[in-house]
Parts: structure tokens; sequence; C-alpha cells
């Protein structure tokens, strides 16, 4: 034995999965914390624990759960049917190679035959291992694998009976105990019915506000993991602001309260502690209910029926927990695009709905899908109150990419301490990722942003493996203050990696420490092969494991590092620009996969009279194309015409203004915002823009970074000289141009410099 645990000792720490069948009664909690506590010391194992409900731990439960830091996680499924399968996702999404599972009542009647199970299993090779009288199953990463999939509301012991059947033919050197020694088996309980348990369902007590309130949300058509929402007997919702950690019941019937977090016993605030959150949990299809379901081919309907969400799953962490915010007003915008998602938009709206921090707004925008997408964003818009401030849908008509979309989002932005994360469609936040971030970004406000880890999953949300890990690194979850974008610019205006760039230029001109990760999962992406990462990840047949590639994306990391090699921080800004951003020629070699379809175009046309080719050159740069007009007397009816772009002289043309504008307006089909600058003295009654141009007058500009279909009006009058402070140069006139994007923009050229 002292052999054994030497070897122990040295090893990787074997992940124990308890499983908690049916009601515990008062004191047998206690009685299990002690046996795993016990264990757990001894053999330095790591402890993760599932329940049927928050009830299920009896009346001291959690008290007794406080005062110990026994399970570094538990998890409560809510419905005792997906016992055993949440049960998996605990042991899958551990970093560990090596897991345990046992159950509970063995532990509770005699924990010392699970002693010598842990003697035994560490100082031998085994990759499979089978406890029939503790219904106890051991496996390594790759057995994981291969378990065999529960049914619904199977039992524990006749599940393990079941898959160590499988399992033990695969392994390499599966080992059955129990026959050398001699102890009392637990009575198998494979073919009895677990005892029926009322069905919990997890909430925020802010997002029931949100929603209305407990009473009208139970009037919606909602279904959790094939579960109506009338079907559940106890609504438990996390509130922040509570300060006993125990269900406290409401005066609305079904509905009881528990603290989101709490601190061990003796440790100052921002010690270790139990943080509680709500995350989405899997849910499985059996082959027997495929005659059930609607046949593909059938028409979808244009509003759903039903709002179908993901089962809810509590989870309790022992993690640090961050200290709470003096101030709770902080403002935390989720920005979230939409490409084809369909089906995927409940989910993701859902999680950032039921977000626990108070102050919170959605922007959703559809990139211009051909989907259903608009029916289920619609259909979770009649969800909320009227006149809710919190959802807002926007459509665009053109495919702009979700970083256009983010752009735009913090363009509109004013307040520098506005906060955005990143969410999008196929993503679903945990209840508390708002709460988390906000706290981290407060309690170091020179912090640029936060980072959290994220967790890919399936369609049926299980889980993926990426490099042996669940739990990982991803710029998904990243969120930062307005102030950040002021600083160092805007995401590249591509389709693919921006966040990439714009992290690494973060912690370029910033500094390493500008970005702090915390290691907690916030936030779980569906991967179903259609993702924004779909150039990279790809999933592993026949096994809950994705593989990454990033050869697609060596070429743009190539190029923005190559471009970051000659960035200033005191030029950034100006260099990274939204609305009228510029592109990098070179970028061109990233092809459509990368690129806007409006790629090369300009982001402003600039119709300049009497500047000289200096200034044009300088405007030319900021990412417009410069139309120079001729400096004679009547420069509107004819003379010579200079384009300039980006690069300098595009071509020259002995053409009239009018004819160029028109030429601009109804060939090239600009759809970026026009800017006319002149000299003032060169207008007169019969040289306004309004009485030569009135084609121009009557136009639509569509901004690239306005709602489509948002008009630009033409200003018949030299605005410039009441708004804009005569002498202040380039970058002060680009800051005053910004803020006048709704209109045509008369600058005079003695303004510039």
């Amino acid at each position: 034995m002292t052999q054994n645990l030497r070897v122990l000792k040295d090893a990787t720490p074997l992940h124990a999965v308890v499983v908690m069948e049916g009601t515990l009664a008062d004191g047998e909690f206690v009685a299990l914390l002690a046996q795993i506590a016990v264990l757990k010391r001894r053999f330095g194992l790591a402890v993760s624990g599932v329940a049927p409900g928050v009830q299920a731990l009896g009346a001291q439960g959690l008290q007794s759960l406080r005062n110990c830091s026994v399970f570094d996680n538990l998890y409560f499924s809510g419905d005792s049917a997906w016992l055993v399968a949440d049960g998996l996702t605990a042991a899958r999404r551990t970093g560990h190679g090596k897991h345990l599972f046992l159950s509970a009542r063995s532990l509770l009647n005699d924990p010392v035959p699970s002693l010598r199970v842990l003697v035994e299993l560490l100082g031998a090779p085994y990759d499979a291992l089978w406890v029939p009288g503790l219904s106890a199953l051991y496996c390594d990463q790759s057995g994981l694998d291969t378990l065999t999939r529960p049914r619904a509301a199977e039992a524990w012991a006749g599940w393990a009976a079941r898959a160590w059947a499988e399992l033990g033919i695969r392994a390499k050197s599966p080992h059955e105990l129990g026959s050398q020694w001699v102890f009392k088996p637990i009575v198998e309980r494979a073919l009895a019915e677990p005892a029926v348990q009322s069905l919990e369902l997890y909430v925020s007590r802010t997002g029931l506000g949100r929603l209305g309130g407990l009473a009208r949300m139970r009037e919606q058509a909602i279904v959790f993991g094939k579960r109506a929402l009338n079907e559940f007997g106890l609504v438990v919702a996390i509130d922040n602001g509570a300060e006993e950690f125990a269900l406290s019941p409401e005066p609305e019937s079904g509905l009881a309260m528990l603290c989101g977090w709490t601190l061990l016993p003796g440790l100052p605030e921002g010690g270790q502690g139990y943080w509680v959150d709500v995350v989405p949990a899997p849910v499985w299809t059996d082959p027997s209910e495929d005659a059930g379901i609607a046949s593909a081919e059938e028409p979808t309907p244009i509003m759903p029926a039903i709002l179908s969400l993901p089962r809810q799953m509590l989870q309790m962490r022992l993690t640090r927990v961050p200290q709470a915010p003096k101030v709770d007003s902080l403002r935390l915008v989720f920005v979230m695009s939409n490409f084809e998602k369909g089906p995927l938009i409940p989910a993701a709206l859902y999680g950032v709905a039921m977000q626990t921090h108070a102050n919170v707004t959605l922007r959703f925008t559809d990139d211009a899908s051909a989907d259903d997408s608009l029916a289920y964003a619609r259909q979770f818009e009649r969800l909320l109150p009227q006149g809710q401030d919190f959802f807002k849908i926007q459509i665009n008509a053109v495919n702009r990419g979700t970083y256009w979309i983010r752009n735009e989002a913090i363009y509109r932005a004013h307040d520098p301490e506005t906060v955005f994360l990143i969410n999008d469609s196929d993503d679903v936040s945990s209840l508390q990722r708002g709460t988390l971030q906000a706290r981290m970004l407060q309690e170091n406000p020179s912090l640029s942003g936060c980072f959290m880890d994220i967790v890919r999953i399936d369609t049926e949300h299980t889980p993926l493996r990426l490099e042996s890990e669940v739990e990982r690194y991803g710029t998904a979850s990243l969120a930062f203050r307005k102030s950040l974008v002021d600083k160092i610019g805007y995401f590249e205006n591509i389709k693919r990696n921006a966040d990439t760039e714009f992290i690494e230029r973060v912690r370029l001109l910033m500094g390493n420490d500008a970005l702090q990760r915390y290691r907690y999962p916030c936030l779980y992406q569906v991967f179903d092969g259609r993702n924004l990462t779909a150039d990279i990840y790809t999933q592993v047949p026949g096994a809950s494991e994705i593989q990454a590639d990033h050869g697609a994306r060596a070429l743009h990391t190539l190029l923005f590092r190559q471009r970051h090699r000659y960035l200033k921080a005191e030029s950034a800004a100006s260099q990274y620009r939204f609305p009228e951003s510029t592109t990098p020629p070179e970028y061109k070699a990233l092809g459509a996969h990368f690129l806007l379809p409006d790629y090369g175009a300009p982001d402003a046309i600039a119709v300049v009279m009497h500047a000289s080719d200096g200034i044009c050159r300088k405007i030319a740069a900021r990412g417009a194309l410069v139309v120079q007009l001729t400096t004679k007397a009547s420069p509107w009816e004819s003379g010579v015409v200079r384009l300039y772009d980006a690069r300098g002289v595009a071509f020259s043309a002995n053409l009239g203004a009018k004819c160029i504008i028109e030429h601009l307006l109804h060939r090239v089909r600009f759809t970026g915002y026009l800017l006319l600058v002149h000299d003032a003295t060169s207008l007169d009654a019969t040289v306004r823009p309004g009485a030569l141009l009135p084609q121009l007058e009557q136009a639509t500009l569509q901004s690239k970074s306005l709602a489509d279909g948002e008009p630009i009006e033409v200003s018949p009058d030299a605005t410039a000289e009441t708004a804009f402070e005569w002498g202040s140069g380039l970058q002060e006139m680009e800051k005053w141009m910004n803020t006048k994007m709704s209109a045509t923009v008369l600058l005079h050229t003695n303004t510039l410099r």
C-alpha cells in the first residue's frame, strides 16, 4: 500500500465523479462530505458531484456544503432522467485523464471498499476497471469517449453494468475487481425505477425581471430540453444580492432564491468559495423517438409555435470569488451577429436575457440571412414585455460580417465606460458571465479587457474536447471598454480572424498584462460545422473531440504582424478606423474567404475644390476616393479632374464636375458617404450644390456604418463655418467628420493644413 501511495503522489490527480441518486436524508449529505474529504486528502483526488436537484441535498445540505471545500465542481441536473448523462459531462469537462465513477450510496453504506479500490487502482496499469459490488467504473480519457450513451431515466447501476460490457471489450487492459475481496456488496438497482422527483428549472432573478416575472414567463410556450415550462415544480433563481446560502421561498408560488456565490468561512472577500451559475446541458435523442420527430422535408413555419431552449444545469464551482463591485451600474452591451443560424438563436438570446448583471443591452444584427433566422429572433422578442429597451433587432440588407457588426455597435456608443461583450448567435453565455467580467474590469480599472474560458459543444450540447481540454482559452469571451477602441482602433473589417489581430494589437500597444484571463467557462459555442471557425476546426468522427489546423489563417497572421511592425501607439486609432476604414492593398491576397464583397471600394468620396495635391493625398490616405477639381473660375462647369485613392493619383480626365459626380452616383453605385471640400470664395448663389446638382440633393447615399436604407440628406449650406473650428488640422477634421455621418459634409479647404 505504501508503494501504491508513492505512485499516487507522483501521478496526475485522479478525477472522481460521485453520482447522488435520489434525495439524501438529513445528515446523509454531511456524512457523504466527510467520507469524500477523507478520500480526497488521502489520495489527492479532484472531485466532482452530480445530483438530481438542489432539494436532493436535504434541508442541511447547502449549509454543510458552504462549510467545506470537498467538491471542486457540483452539478445539479434539475431532471433526474439526465443524471447519468451529467455524470459523463462532469468527467468530460475536467482536464484530467483518469476518471472513477462512484455512487454516493456505496460511499455512505461502506466506504472501506472504495478506499481499497483507490489503492488497487493507483498501483496497477489499468485503463478500464469495474467493481460490481460498488457499481464503480474507471476509465482513462480515451475510454471516456467509448462509454455507452445512457438512456433517458436510466439508473446509475444499470447503466454502469451495461457500459462495462462494452468498455471491457474495447479496453487494452480491462480488469474486474471484487472476487478477491470480501465485503458486503450494495444491492444492485439496475431494474429499479428512479424515484420520481420534482423537476427544477434554474434561472436568474434579473432574468425573470427582463421577461416580466415568473407568472408571465409561465404563460409562454417554452420547452427546456424536451420539458414544457409548466412541468417544472420548482424554479430556482440565482440572486447575487441574497445573503444566505440557502433556498429562500418567495411569495410567488413555485419560486425560490439561491445566493449566487458564497465564500468559504474565515476567508476575506475575494477569497475562495463556491460560485453558482447556470449553463446549457445535454439532452440526447433516443432512436426510438425518431418516429415522433417531424420530417426534415416538412416546411418550416414562418413563426415557430414553441420556443425550444437547452436544458439548464445548475453548476457550483470552487474558485476565487471576485470582489463585489462598488457600483453595479456598469453598462454591458452584448453584440450578437447572426448569419443563418435559425434554431440556435433562441438559446443565444436566452443566455443574454438571463444575465445576473442588471445593466445589460443586447444588440442583435441579422447579416442578410436567407433562412428563418428573423422568425426565431422575432419569436424571442415576443417573450419580452412591450416597451422594453433590452433587446434591439437590426437587419443588414448586405452581408457585412461579424466584425463589421461589432464595429458598428461600438461606433454608436458614446460612453467610454460602456463594456462590449462578444456573443454571436451560436454562442450561449452562462448566466453569471456579465457579472464576472464586469467585476474583473472594476477590480482593476487599468485593465484594457478580460477573457474567460469557452466550451465548444455539439448540437446536442455535449462538450467537445480539443487537445485534451474542454474548457479552453477563446477569443470569443473577450470583454472590453469603449475607451480601448479610442486608443488602439477598431477591429479589421474582414470576415475572419480579426479578433486575433485585435488582441495582438492590444498587447503590442498596451502591454502583455493589458488583457487578463480568468480560468472560468463562461461561453458555450455550438459547433455545427458552419461556424466562423469552421476553416480551423473539424470534429473527429465518432468522438466528442475536435481537431485544429490554423493553416487557413496563416497568411492573414503573417500580413497583420508585418503591419504591426510599423504601428505606433499615437497613430493606431487613425490606422484602424471605422466607418471609413482602409484595408491594406496586400490583403487582396487573402481572397474572398476573408474579404468583404466590396473590398477595395472607397469608404468615402471627397470632391475637392481649390486644394493642393498634398491635401488630396492626405485625405485619400484615410480611405477616401478623392476627386480633385481644377481651380478655374467656374469649376462646376468644366476643367481637369484628378482621382486619388490610397496609393496616389489614379487617372486624370478633362471632365466637368457634374459629369464625374453623376458617374460616381449612378455607374459606380457608390454606397459610402460623400464629402465635399471647397473654397469659401467659390460659393455664391449660383454655385451651391443644391442649385447646380439637384440629382445629388435627391440621392440616397448609404453609409456602410449606418442602417441600410437610412438616407443621408445633402446639405445646401456650408455647415463647417459654425460647426468646425478653422485651422484645426486634418486630425480634428477627421473627428468632426465622424460626427457628421448622417449628412453630406461641406468643408472649406483653408481649414486644412
